[in-house]
């Protein structure tokens, strides 16, 4: 459901919200290219800061545990993104808020697997592997629905998303089992809890 809800905030606004927002907003022979390219800026930043984000993950040390910090900095960088389109519809304002959202979206995916890594049992990888695989389609339905249900063009897309994904997001923060580790970041790598 934490992969469910990083995905739902990222994967709505592709086809759906920017794309509603940017043909309001600009000539519609202009559209196209104006929504190419800013999931393109979004997408390729995204692509850049996941093995940054998922090295420092599995390196940091803190007392709230390994991942759980960057998987609650995520969150709150999806909210700030999809506030930013919500409230600012210029093209400018939906490139920065996209690109914060893809970038936080990339601190929520690189820690999710590595959580798995860390607690799944061996046995189990391959359901919950499955289970994070149908997180993307179920994202893409449900924000197709979310998005039918609002207002067209309102400043929902963004948000109602958002906070399904943060809710999520945050439920998981708080019950995963990620122990505390002394400092803030080792250049070691981590070692992992053997799960019982």
């Amino acid at each position: 459901m934490a992969s469910f809800g990083a995905l739902l905030v990222l994967l709505t606004p592709s086809p759906e919200s920017l794309a509603l927002r940017i043909n309001a907003s600009v000539p519609v022979d202009g559209a196209p290219g104006v929504l190419g390219t800013v999931l393109a800026i979004g997408l390729i930043l995204q692509v850049l800061a996941l093995p940054v984000i998922g090295c420092i993950s599995d390196r940091s040390r803190s007392r709230f545990g390994r991942h759980r910090p960057w998987i609650v900095l995520g969150l709150i960088g999806l909210l700030a993104g999809a506030l930013v389109m919500a409230l600012v519809p210029s093209i400018i304002g939906l490139t920065i808020g996209y690109t914060v959202v893809s970038v936080s979206c990339s601190s929520c995916v690189a820690a999710l697997p590595a959580v798995m890594s860390d607690r799944v049992p061996v046995r189990q990888r391959g359901l919950v592997s499955a289970f994070l695989g149908l997180g993307t389609v179920g994202a893409l339905v449900v924000g197709s629905v979310i998005v039918a249900l609002l207002p067209r063009n309102s400043s929902g897309m963004f948000v109602v998303p958002a906070i399904v994904g943060a809710i999520l997001l945050a439920l998981f923060a708080a019950l995963m089992n990620d122990r505390p580790s002394s400092g803030w970041f080792s250049a070691a790598s981590a070692t992992a809890d053997t799960p019982p």
